[in-house]
């Protein structure tokens, strides 16, 4: 199986301007965003842990459904 690595193929979305906004087109579908940049007293491991487990847990429930 060839190896794809998305952040070359797809670098507009790894990489956006910062001078200009964007819209981005999704596909229907139920997104989760975790982000603990605003929040001063969460440590950066806390929050790895929480996508961590995220990552893990999701596939599970999504196969049980």
């Amino acid at each position: 199986m060839a190896k794809v690595d998305l952040k070359i193929e797809r670098k507009h979305l790894y990489n956006p301007s910062a001078k200009q906004a964007s819209v981005l087109d999704l596909a229907h579908g139920t997104f989760l965003m975790v982000d603990g940049k605003d929040i001063p007293t969460l440590h950066e491991s806390t929050l790895e842990l929480g996508r961590h487990c995220i990552v893990h847990t999701l596939p599970t429930l999504s196969s049980r459904a």
